[in-house]
């Protein structure tokens, strides 16, 4: 073989790899994109169905305690008090939480 064989054979080779490289980084591209769709749809029902739960739960939770305290407004207001506490303890851990997700998420992914 001459020199200029070798060339075309190489650029033959080199045109062969990157066609087969952008197809491979296609796939992943459509896996991770399917991956993530999937994910946010099961994440989205199981969040729907659990608000809706959690909505029963917090009115029962509400009349029970009104029962017991024989006042609707104290019981309504202790399960309010109760969110807002929630509420307040994870504003002030959200970087740890916003930490966790975002490693779980890059491992997962990349």
């Amino acid at each position: 073989m001459t020199t200029q064989e070798n060339l075309k054979e190489t650029a033959k080779l080199s045109q062969q790899y990157a066609n087969e490289e952008l197809e491979y980084a296609k796939l992943k591209v459509f896996y991770q994109v399917a991956s993530i769709s999937s994910n946010v749809a099961k994440a989205s029902l199981l969040g729907l169905f659990g608000l809706i739960a959690l909505i029963f739960i917090s009115f029962a939770m509400a009349f029970w305690l009104g029962k017991i305290w024989e006042s609707p407004f104290l019981g309504f207001l202790s399960v309010g008090i109760f969110y807002l506490m929630i509420t307040v303890i994870i504003y002030f851990f959200r970087k740890k939480i916003e930490k966790n997700i975002i490693t779980h998420m890059a491992a997962k992914y990349f």
